[in-house]
């Protein structure tokens, strides 16, 4: 068996990497010779491969399918003799071969095609990248590899408490779920049936018997007629593509409750799995029975007008390849022709002129360029395709001002081409996976700074990655920064007869909080004291040390010795005047009543009074005059607004009595008297 040799159809860059005269020696290489735009050119290879090798190192004799899974590139291979697929790892140059699984064995027949998706799944608490594998023939079970074991997915679709193997003929991901196509249970066929899974593939509990499973039996739809098979999927304009032979229908939505289907157009349809492809995840286009098209979603636009006379004789195969290259903006339909039984002549459609060029053969040998192996490599591309590097020397710092619970991430960037941006990642746990449930935003090419808003007084840690065609770089380096206390609530300031009071809450325990004045014509603050070890709730600071006449106004901020201080908070722009006055009665009155009509002679008083500039801990203390010696007795410490006078008073004649009302700030200083003098206890008018 000759060694696999993989060449590029259509690499990236264009006459760049063309031989502009070709040596002697570049027309050996016959089936990598094409006419491209007028002259001859010999196109460099993505990356040639001696050996792709099975599970006892010899070579493979197929390509099934090929994708980008943690920054490398994974090839399925088939190999007849062991009667396997399998499953290899290797470097975007083609170096750093390593055999990773055996896919499926007793594989007597080659498949169609390989299906692989990359997914973040996992559980709520612990998220796990996994490539998921399907079989487009749906001999095979699907499964999906973590990077260690490869697993079989089994779901009890049949409810039997026995979960079965699962045969998707495609899988893809949109909108944070895996899409599956195809259902076999059993005898039962459904090609036309559309799965999804939970949110990440994170098991959820399953209403239909209260199970936690990551694919819900109810959750699933069918699209268009009844044993219509579905051909594949993709994803343009936040759309999932739904191609079948002659239908294309789209899916809209977030989650179960949202998905809407719409039937784009129920006569045109894609000829096989690998007959699509997407241009920057807007424009989708696909080959269809009567030739190529495009889509946005919506509606379906026949581009192959111009070309229809040559078009027509293309036969309608399932192995037809459109691949989109996102550097040239060119999609290249590559089809058999004059009776070939592989694909060896391609049309290159130009999408931003919108135009075709000439259409030309494909040289050479039919092995190398095979549908099975051509259509993922075009696909892929070189290793231009991905990030150059990933970032590096990504710093947190926590910001400096305080104005807002944010740090300062800076990072060298490891490629700045003007496709790549860089993801913002963070966890409160360290070494954490990135994913979507640690993704915070995504910034464009050239930028190395970013701000970033946490929750307070929390640790976190802080990775970024750079994403270019769909490929993520390596992660940067984990620096971790903990955040600012906590703000206090908003703070407010009182009168005092000899000074004013600050009002805040605290809600950090054991904090330092820091209280700071400023004179109204002053710009500069300064610091009135510091409450140490204090608890979580509402605290209250009485500062005497104001001038009399001066009006004042406050700030406040928790930390830690001095560590991570919370924002300021202030009283606002209103300054108050010091000793203004603290709280007051007025309206301090007494009336009579009879208490009891068995006893007409005796009478009970009830003393009143309003207050103003009033706070929780003010008092009223009450006092009654001696009439022996007219000095003041305290018979009362009072919080409201009234107090009566347990002593019932006999009218035997026009004795008065003399009441005083004082208040008290906070029961600790006087702040006013109020006296009444000579009360008629008798009188049922007073």
């Amino acid at each position: 068996m000759p060694p696999l040799e993989v060449f590029t159809l259509a690499g990236l860059g264009g006459l760049e990497e063309s031989e502009g005269d070709p040596r002697p020696e570049s027309y050996l290489q016959n089936k990598n010779t094409v006419i491209y735009r007028g002259r001859v050119a010999v196109r460099a290879p993505v990356f040639g491969i001696v050996n792709v090798v099975n599970s006892t190192g010899g070579d493979v004799d197929a390509i099934l399918g090929m994708t980008v899974y943690l920054g490398k590139v994974y090839i399925a291979g088939y190999d007849d003799s062991l009667n396997e697929v399998n499953l290899v790892e290797v470097e975007f140059d083609g170096t750093g071969m390593i055999h990773r699984a055996v896919i499926w064995t007793s594989a007597t027949v080659q498949p169609t095609a390989v299906i692989m998706q990359s997914f973040t799944a996992g559980t709520a608490t612990s998220s796990e990248d996994r490539l998921y594998i399907s079989d487009f023939d749906q001999t095979f079970r699907t499964r999906f590899w973590n990077g260690t074991v490869m697993t079989d997915l089994e779901i009890d679709f049949d409810l039997n408490a026995t979960a079965e193997d699962v045969h998707f003929s495609f899988i893809k991901e949109f909108a944070f779920h895996l899409w599956g196509v195809g259902f076999i249970q059993g005898a039962t066929t459904r090609p036309e049936y559309l799965r999804f899974s939970t949110p990440g593939a994170i098991p959820l509990t399953d209403i239909a018997d209260g199970t936690d499973r990551d694919w819900h039996i109810a959750d699933h739809l069918e699209i268009g007629r009844r044993g219509n098979p579905i051909i594949g999927l993709d994803v343009v304009n936040g759309r999932l593509l739904i191609y079948q032979q002659d239908a294309i229908h789209a899916i809209s939505g977030y989650s179960r409750d949202t998905w809407a289907v719409q039937t784009v157009n129920p006569y045109i349809g894609a000829v096989g799995p690998f007959a699509f492809d997407t241009y920057a995840g807007k424009m989708a286009f696909f080959w269809s029975a009567t030739g190529p098209m495009m889509t946005d979603g919506t509606q379906v636009i026949d581009i192959g007008e111009s070309i229809r006379k040559s078009v027509n004789e293309v036969p309608s195969d399932t192995n037809i390849v459109t691949v989109v290259d996102p550097t040239t903006m060119i999609a290249y339909f590559i089809v058999p022709t004059e009776g070939s039984s592989f694909p060896n002549f391609y049309y290159a459609f130009d999408i931003q002129h919108q135009r075709w060029t000439s259409g030309q053969f494909l040289s050479g040998a039919g092995a190398a360029i095979n549908i099975n192996v051509g259509s993922r490599i075009v696909e892929l591309g070189s290793a231009a395709a991905g990030p150059a590097a990933a970032p590096s020397s990504l710093t947190a710092v926590v910001k400096s001002d305080n104005e807002d619970f944010g740090m300062d991430l800076d990072w060298v960037n490891g490629d700045t081409a003007v496709n790549t941006v860089t993801e913002i990642h963070r966890d409160t746990t360290v070494s954490f996976t990135m994913g979507p449930s640690t993704l915070q935003d995504t910034v464009g090419s050239g930028v190395t700074h970013y701000e970033a808003t946490v929750a307070a007084n929390t640790q976190f840690y802080f990775k970024v990655r750079h994403v270019r065609n769909g490929q993520n770089s390596a992660g940067s380096n984990e620096p971790t920064a903990t955040s600012h206390y906590a703000r206090q609530s908003p703070v407010t300031q009182s009168s005092l007869v000899n000074g004013l009071r600050v009002h805040t809450t605290n809600s950090t325990t054991n904090a330092e909080i820091d209280i700071e004045r400023q004179t109204e014509g002053n710009s500069t603050w300064d610091a009135v004291i510091t409450l140490n070890n204090q608890s979580v709730g509402a605290k209250t600071h009485n500062d005497t040390t104001t001038t009399c006449g001066t009006s004042y106004r406050y700030r406040t901020r928790t930390h830690e010795s001095t560590v991570r201080p919370s924002p300021w908070v202030e009283t606002g722009t209103q300054f108050l005047e010091a000793c203004s006055g603290g709280p007051a009665i007025s309206n301090f009155t007494a009336t009579n009543s009879q208490p009891n009509p068995l006893k007409p002679w005796l009478r009970t008083t009830v003393l009143t009074w309003d207050r103003t500039n009033w706070t929780p801990g003010d008092r009223v203390r009450i006092y009654v005059a001696d009439p022996t010696t007219s000095s003041f007795i305290l018979k009362a410490t009072v919080s409201g607004q009234s107090w009566t006078d347990p002593n019932a008073r006999i009218c035997a004649g026009a004795d008065l009595v003399d009441y005083k009302g004082e208040t008290w700030d906070e029961n600790t200083t006087l702040s006013e008297t109020d006296t009444i003098i000579a009360h008629d206890p008798c009188d049922l008018g007073a």
